[in-house]
């Protein structure tokens, strides 16, 4: 519909993802002298930190060193079949844009933080931010992995266990898992498909642009 090339959304969203994932490190990192935390989540935590940084070297590499980067894919086989995607990261090497993206991401974990600690106070667990911060990080890199749509099932077992390592008794950590999905997870979905039905689309629609685009593209190529 608006002619934006499907790999330009990928690299797109692996850019979101990474700066999402920066601000995870960041807010379980800030709340690690606050929060006592088992040996097995540190551990697990500090290798999810180095895959970020990893990451992010491999992505300011791309965009500092547009020429060397190139080289590199081109005089690698394996790594040839990259080049248009490394084309479509430096479409997005606009650092102005990209600061405001990284100080939007942070205001949006920030918020779904306090989310979180307005659902369990609502629901009378007296928690502070750190132990909430804790348990949505938790929550959120539990669920990296897909499961059952919205990580249903996935998101009440790492939540509950999350929260009963704060001494909440199993049963009352079962059920503030249920609200924080529902609160947390319902409105998105219920958002989006307003947002989809109001731009005057159904999923064949999408499917059907979707496949009418992939077949201009290839017939474009040489």
């Amino acid at each position: 519909k608006t002619d934006i090339h499907l790999p330009l959304v990928i690299t797109s969203v692996v850019i979101l993802r990474v700066m999402d994932g920066i601000w995870i490190v960041i807010f379980y990192f800030a709340t690690f002298w606050a929060v006592e935390s088992p040996r097995l989540v540190t551990t697990g935590m500090t290798l999810y930190a180095a895959v970020v940084g990893a990451l992010v070297v491999v992505l300011l590499f791309v965009l500092f060193r547009r020429q060397h980067a190139h080289h590199f894919v081109s005089n690698n086989r394996w790594a040839a079949r990259f080049t248009y995607f490394l084309d479509e990261i430096h479409k997005l090497g606009n650092w102005r844009e990209l600061r405001i993206v990284m100080l939007t991401s942070g205001v949006y974990w920030a918020m779904q933080i306090c989310a979180v600690w307005a659902i369990a106070r609502a629901d009378n667990f007296y928690f502070t931010f750190a132990p909430m911060t804790y348990v949505f990080i938790l929550k959120n890199v539990g669920t990296l992995v897909p499961t059952a749509p919205a990580g249903i099932g996935a998101f009440q077992v790492i939540t509950a266990s999350a929260l009963e390592h704060f001494l909440t008794e199993a049963p009352d950590a079962k059920i503030l898992s249920q609200l924080l999905f529902s609160f947390l997870t319902l409105p998105g979905l219920v958002a989006g498909a307003v947002a989809v039905a109001m731009a005057g689309y159904n999923l064949k629609d999408l499917i059907r642009h979707a496949q009418e685009a992939h077949r201009k593209h290839r017939a474009g190529k040489p």
